[in-house]
């Protein structure tokens, strides 16, 4: 497993242009890892995946564990490409600004996305699934899929929240979606 020694929070432990994890027993589940860098790949055959970006934002080309992923952007965007947990909950975050784009997030577990921005698909969109969630809760400051519905797969959605100013659109490609909130 790779982890953080934890006596140096929020002190970067790697700092690159690109960064490559790769684990047999998890990233970070000693201890979130924290990151300077531009791109991320974080594989893991199983454990969790925990990864805070202190830089200005991060692209996240793969995040794959039969596991927990948590990816978090403390100043910056997050640009997911593909995020597979297995059955793990995936928690992605920008803390103090910046937007989340999502190509593809997959989980039969719960799901939950908070931005300091927008939640959007990067691009025009497509029509494919870009969270895959038993329970997805989004939470953003400026709109859910706004410049284009954002397609889920998911059997409940639990939030739907939009914090300041700005629309909520989304699509249930699989039909059947229990909304709560």
């Amino acid at each position: 497993a790779l982890g953080d020694d934890t006596t140096n929070a929020y002190v970067a432990d790697l700092t690159a242009g690109t960064i490559t994890l790769m684990a047999v027993s998890g990233i970070g589940t000693l201890g979130k890892i924290e990151i300077e860098a531009t791109t991320l790949s974080a594989i893991s055959v199983a454990g969790a995946i925990d990864v805070t970006d202190l830089a200005g934002g991060l692209t996240v080309s793969t995040a794959q564990t039969i596991g927990a992923v948590k990816l978090n952007a403390t100043s910056g965007a997050l640009a997911i490409g593909a995020v597979s947990a297995g059955s793990g909950l995936v928690t992605l975050t920008t803390t103090t600004s910046g937007n989340i784009t999502i190509d593809s997030v997959t989980t039969t577990g719960d799901a939950t996305i908070t931005s300091a921005g927008t939640i959007e698909e990067p691009g025009l969109g497509d029509l494919a699934a870009d969270i895959t969630a038993a329970t997805l809760s989004l939470t953003a400051a400026g709109g859910i899929g706004a410049s284009g519905p954002l397609e889920i797969l998911a059997n409940t959605l639990a939030v739907a929240n939009v914090t300041s100013i700005g629309a909520i659109s989304v699509s249930d490609l699989a039909g059947g979606l229990a909304v709560t909130s």
